[in-house]
């Protein structure tokens, strides 16, 4: 059961990601994505025989998959609202301009609720981080989660952009 869940947060965040990516329609919907999935409910691992290093490392990994799945649920959330889910309407013909930036500001908020959520050794890169030249694992998860971070800002934004050019 716990591969299950795993395999299938694996499955929805792939598919918000190919759908970000190739700006096709989500074949996931958001609904699917119980709360039973999140990484938070997944089993403890702390009954399998590991050293302190490795216990800290599956810590961290599963910390990492957490707040990649609550950036993907906001992606999810973002193609549907403001890209009408990839589906080759133009989602602002149909929606006010004040509508457009209540939307854009929830989304916002939500990601930003994610980013103060962070744990400190999950914290988003700045540069010149000294960390930046080193090459564990976690300075790796810090630079995924900085690039999806902004990544998702700039597609929360990109209508408001593109309204004010028009």
């Amino acid at each position: 059961q716990e591969m299950r869940r795993r395999t299938w947060s694996t499955i929805y965040c792939l598919d918000k990601v190919l759908s970000g990516t190739f700006g096709r329609p989500c074949a996931v919907p958001n609904h699917y994505m119980g709360s039973d999935c999140h990484p938070r409910n997944w089993a403890n691992m702390e009954h399998l025989k590991t050293t302190a290093k490795e216990t800290k490392s599956m810590q961290q990994r599963t910390e990492f998959m957490s707040v990649s799945l609550n950036m993907y649920v906001i992606l999810g959330r973002c193609l549907a609202e403001q890209y009408d889910d990839n589906l080759g309407r133009e989602a602002h013909d149909s929606v006010s301009d004040r509508q457009m930036i209540r939307k854009a500001r929830s989304l916002s908020d939500a990601l930003d609720a994610v980013r103060l959520t962070l744990k400190p050794d999950m914290f988003l890169v700045q540069p010149g981080d000294k960390e930046l030249k080193d090459r564990s694992d976690k300075t790796r998860m810090r630079i995924l989660l900085t690039l999806r971070f902004h990544n998702l800002s700039i597609m929360i934004h990109r209508p408001l952009v593109c309204l004010v050019l028009q």
